[in-house]
């Protein structure tokens, strides 16, 4: 098969777009066809498993959470109720636990089952 020779002054023929000849472009991933459900992973984040998971660690954080708010009060009562000039309100343990509890009660009231 001999390579074709392009002669400079004859400006090349426009080629036609590149198309895959076994599946034409539909416009959709085979994941999103229509009438295909739900994605894989979709799916997956739906099972029993994932959602028991997911309940397990909203437990968890609520755990933590409550720690870390009660040891941020109990930090604060103790200075204040110590007769001391120095006073330390532990905001940021209050306000991190506080969020990490309902972060926690969210996720497990979402996810429980």
């Amino acid at each position: 098969m001999q390579p074709e020779s392009h002669d400079p002054a004859q400006p090349a023929a426009p080629r036609q777009p590149y198309a895959h000849p076994q599946q034409p472009y539909q416009g959709y991933p085979p994941y999103q066809q229509p009438g295909a459900g739900q994605p894989h992973y979709q799916q997956a984040a739906a099972s029993p498993a994932a959602m028991s998971a997911k309940a397990r660690h909203g437990q968890r954080n609520m755990i933590f959470g409550g720690l870390w708010l009660g040891a941020g009060l109990l930090i604060t009562l103790i200075t204040l109720s110590s007769g001391s000039p120095v006073v330390v309100v532990a905001w940021g343990a209050i306000l991190g636990g506080l969020i990490q509890f309902i972060s926690g009660a969210r996720a497990y009231s979402r996810n429980k089952g």
